[in-house]
Formats: C-alpha cells, sequence, structure tokens
C-alpha cells in the first residue's frame, strides 16, 4: 500500500496524493451512505498503517495486536470509528 516509506515515518491522509484516501475519509466523517468496500479498504489500510508504527506506545503488545485484529474485521463506519475511538485512548489520533 501506498503507505509504507522507506523511513518508517507516519503518513497523515491529507498528504496522500492520489486523491483516493481523501474521499474515504470525508465519507467516514460525514457518516455517508456511499461509504462502499473500496472506502473501507483505505480506511482500514491507513488505520493499519498508525496502529502498526512502532512509534506510538502500548503498554501491551497484545493491546496493539487486537486492535489490529479487529481493523482485519471492519467494515463498516460504525466499526472505524469505534476503533478510532479506542486508538484516542492509546493517544493515536489519525485523523
Amino acid at each position: 500500500m501506498f503507505y509504507n516509506y522507506p523511513d518508517h515515518t507516519l503518513v497523515y491522509w491529507r498528504n496522500e496524493q492520489s486523491g483516493q484516501l481523501p474521499n474515504a475519509v470525508k465519507k467516514l466523517f460525514s457518516n455517508s451512505s456511499n461509504f462502499n468496500q473500496e472506502d473501507a479498504d483505505l480506511i482500514r489500510g491507513y488505520l493499519k498503517h498508525w496502529t502498526s508504527f512502532k512509534g506510538h506506545y502500548f503498554p501491551k503488545e497484545d493491546d496493539r495486536q487486537a486492535l489490529l485484529n479487529q481493523l482485519d474485521q471492519a467494515q463498516s463506519i460504525k466499526d472505524f470509528n469505534r476503533i478510532t475511538k479506542e486508538l484516542l485512548t492509546y493517544a493515536i489520533d489519525p485523523f
């Protein structure tokens, strides 16, 4: 995916160059009925990128892995909002 930079830095959604991710984020934020599988795949990849970043502290590595497992199953706006709220409890704000 387009998030894997050689220096392993985080990529912010607004800086993504294809325009696809910003559109998916806008649909997510607006709770759009047009949110589709392609959008879900983009949001999932983006949130996995942020969750996997080793610069983010998790008290237990199992906590990180549990969130990654949840992301593997996430499909809906509700799923992604729930996971994003959980990331915020770890002071990780991808949006």
